[in-house]
């Protein structure tokens, strides 16, 4: 099985019962995998939260900070990730090696999340702090970028309308 239908399969599974996957069922994205880009550096794996946090606080205006899901064709396992996109919807990935041989899906941050005392954001992610996922879940419009999302995803469904979001 192939990283995009493993991480289909997850969806079809968890879909309904996972609140994260609740949430990037009807909010999230598919994500254009790429390379890294050779002006970022590789960082360390397992840090994704802080590093893409960084790259996005240290770069506004080319990149925001996605969180969601991934599936490497290396791990074969869906995982709880964080990287940024550039604005043409471009994932940039100082985590792991090969990002463009993953699959993405996520939801974009706007930067001012980032004013918010979080305390579980650092080590941990956003959407696994449950009083942020709660937060998100009941203002969506306050914290998701609602600009990336297009009809043409082939998962989830595309939320011009935030108010479709709270019915999660």
């Amino acid at each position: 099985m192939n990283a995009n239908d493993t991480l289909q399969k997850f969806f079809d599974l968890f879909g309904k019962s996972d609140p994260i996957s609740i949430l990037l069922t009807k909010a999230g994205r598919r994500w254009e995998s790429a390379a890294l880009p050779e002006t970022i550096k590789p960082g360390l794996l397992g840090r994704c939260y802080p590093q893409s946090r960084l790259l996005a606080k240290r770069h506004p205006k080319k990149y925001f900070y996605v969180e969601g899901y991934a599936c490497h064709e290396d791990y074969s396992v869906p995982i709880h990730h964080a990287w940024c996109s550039d604005r043409s919807g471009r994932v940039v990935d100082n985590t792991w090696h090969s990002p463009e041989r993953a699959v993405y899906v996520g939801v974009a941050f706007k930067h001012s999340v980032f004013d918010e005392k979080l305390p579980h954001f650092c080590d941990w992610g956003l959407l696994r702090s449950p009083e942020f996922l709660k937060r998100v879940l009941e203002n969506p419009e306050r914290y998701i970028d609602m600009d990336w999302y297009r009809a043409d995803e082939p998962l989830g469904t595309k939320y011009t309308n935030a108010d479709k979001l709270k019915s999660c």
